[in-house]
């Protein structure tokens, strides 16, 4: 497991004084990676609600692509993380 999704407390990186702070940041960063995902995945799919029939596929094509991207991106970076430990 990589130590991104680790809490401060159990990496020992940290005093006790700003394991609590860390966290805090920590929680912050996946909160705003998932608004941002959810931002981008959705203005994809408001393709296909507000444009013509031909675009709605190109819509959910393009949010389908794009979860999927995401996906490899994060998987290759956990298996990145795991190979360092």
């Amino acid at each position: 497991m990589s130590g991104a999704f680790r809490p401060a407390s159990l990496l020992g990186a940290a005093g006790t004084d700003v394991q609590s702070t860390l966290g805090a940041v920590q929680r912050m960063g996946l909160n705003l990676g998932t608004a941002v995902d959810t931002s981008v995945g959705s203005s994809f799919l408001s393709l296909s609600l507000v444009a013509a029939t031909s675009l709605s596929a190109v819509g959910v094509r393009y949010a389908w692509t794009y979860g999927a991207l995401t996906l490899v991106v994060a998987l290759v970076l956990a298996i990145r993380a795991m190979a360092f430990e």
